[in-house]
């Protein structure tokens, strides 16, 4: 990561101001330790996967990064939408085989935001066949990476994902989504 390494050499480059005598002690911001905030992706996004999985939308909605959630109509709303989606996706045939979560990745701040990517694969049962989809998730932390909440971005590019977290940098690049692939029943 350079922005650790751009801070430190910036900062041993400042002049040193003389502290007034009565100003409090200056604040210091810790980095953050990359391997348990990822860790803390990883399975928040799993259990965002197993609520998808097990229709459990009240844990889905839980689990959703709040902005997102209010562009869906609130909890109540994406509660709703997802019961009315899935019953539409039944009907067809359709239905959640798994959803596999991979390694976070991409860690960076983004102001008082902690942000990662957390690459899923998703699995649809579909008539004749099933339908695998390569896919992303980003991970929002807004308490250093202890606890974290998620929306897909496989549809959305970086001006889109910008409504949903406008604190998000124009150097955290988002990936392309596959075409999904189909497989045929035996």
């Amino acid at each position: 990561m350079l922005w650790p390494a751009l801070g430190l050499s910036l900062l041993m480059a400042a002049p040193a101001a003389p502290m007034p005598k009565d100003a409090p002690p200056a604040t210091v911001v810790k980095p953050v330790d990359s391997a348990p905030a990822l860790a803390a992706a990883r399975a928040g996004a799993e259990k965002l996967a197993k609520a998808l999985l097990h229709c459990e939308y009240e844990a889905f909605a839980d689990l959703t990064f709040a902005k997102a959630l209010a562009l869906n109509g609130g909890r109540a709303g994406m509660i709703a939408t997802l019961k009315s989606e899935m019953a539409k996706m039944k009907d067809q045939g359709i239905s959640f085989r798994s959803v596999e979560i991979g390694d976070p990745h991409s860690l960076q701040p983004a102001g008082k935001l902690l942000l990662a990517l957390v690459p899923q694969t998703i699995v649809l049962a579909v008539p004749d066949g099933q339908l695998t989809q390569q896919s992303n998730l980003l991970a929002v932390s807004g308490d250093r990476g202890a606890s974290w909440t998620f929306f897909d971005v496989g549809n959305i590019d970086a001006t889109q994902a910008k409504i949903v977290v406008p604190e998000l940098p124009d150097s955290f690049k988002l990936p392309a989504r596959p075409e999904p692939v189909f497989t045929p029943n035996p």
